[in-house]
C-alpha cells in the first residue's frame, strides 16, 4: 500500500466535497491511521492536542464517508480501501455524490495506481 497514493485519492475526495485540499493535520491523521498510530501519537507529531486531532479526524471521516458513501472511521479506513479494491481510480462528481471508478483487480493485492482511468 502506497501512502502517497492514498493521500492523493483522499485529497481529491476532500477537495471535491469541500473545495479545500487536505491540511497538515488531516494528512497526518491519514498517514497515522495507515501506520496504526494513535491520535495521541499523531497529536505529538503535529504539535497539537489529542482532542484537536480527534476533532479534525471526526470531520475528516465524515467527509470521506460522504465521498465513498460508506461509514468510514479511523478503525475501518484501511479495510474500506482494501474492500473497495481501488486499483485504478477516477472520480466522478454526480450531484452530491462522488463515485470512484474501479478496474478489475489482479491477484488480490491492494494497490492504488497514481494514474487515473479516463
Amino acid at each position: 500500500m502506497d501512502i502517497a497514493e492514498v493521500l492523493t485519492l483522499a485529497d481529491e475526495l476532500i477537495f471535491a466535497k469541500t473545495g479545500k485540499h487536505l491540511d497538515y493535520v488531516q494528512e497526518a491523521i491519514l498517514r497515522g491511521t495507515l501506520q496504526d498510530t494513535t491520535y495521541t501519537q499523531i497529536a505529538q507529531e503535529v504539535y497539537s492536542s489529542p482532542s484537536h486531532v480527534r476533532n479534525v479526524g471526526s470531520h475528516l471521516w465524515k467527509t470521506l464517508s460522504k465521498g465513498f458513501r460508506k461509514n468510514i472511521t479511523k478503525a475501518n479506513f484501511r479495510a474500506v480501501l482494501e474492500h473497495e479494491k481501488i486499483y485504478n481510480y477516477q472520480l466522478a462528481i454526480v450531484g452530491d455524490n462522488i463515485k470512484v471508478g474501479e478496474n478489475v483487480t489482479v491477484n488480490n493485492n491492494f494497490n492504488i495506481c497514481s494514474e487515473k482511468v479516463r
